[in-house]
This record gives structure tokens, sequence and C-alpha cells, in this order.
């Protein structure tokens, strides 16, 4: 199973905050909110909505956890633990 991040942590990794994401995506805050609070509607977004999300981060599509079933979800906070040691 592949390790990723969550939206959550990639705003985060990244810096930044959903009101900014918002202005480089073009979507508003509560729909992106919505996908951070929420794998089930991140899952049913449009891939074209998802790949506005990730090209804001600067990211791939397939670096964003979407799938419980098939990959697993990196915790930032044992990444930054492991880099704190």
């Amino acid at each position: 199973m592949e390790s990723k991040f969550s939206l959550k942590d990639w705003i985060y990794i990244r810096m930044t905050s959903i009101a900014a994401l918002s202005r480089k995506t073009g979507l508003s805050d509560r729909t992106i909110q919505k996908y951070v609070s929420s794998i089930d509607a991140l899952q049913e977004a449009k891939y074209s909505t998802v790949k506005k999300l990730a090209d804001g981060l600067n990211i791939k599509v397939n670096d964003i956890f979407l799938d419980p079933s098939s990959e697993k979800q990196k915790k930032i906070y044992d990444v930054l633990e492991k880099i704190a040691q």
C-alpha cells in the first residue's frame, strides 16, 4: 500500500491556507473546507476539481490521499516526529 498525505496535511505542508488555495484554484473556501473535512466528499469530486487542488498545491493528483481501501494515509505528525529526531 502506498502512503499519501491528506488534503489537510498538504495545505499545512505547503504553508498555505484554505483562503489562499481558494484564490489559486477558483474554488470557494466552503468547497475546499468540505473536501478537507470529508474524504467521502473528496472522493466524489470531479477529477478536474481535484486537479485544481493539486495544481494549487504544486503536487500531483496522485499525491493526495483519496482511497482508504488501496492507500495508507501518511500522518504529518509521524513525519515531523522523524525529522525532529
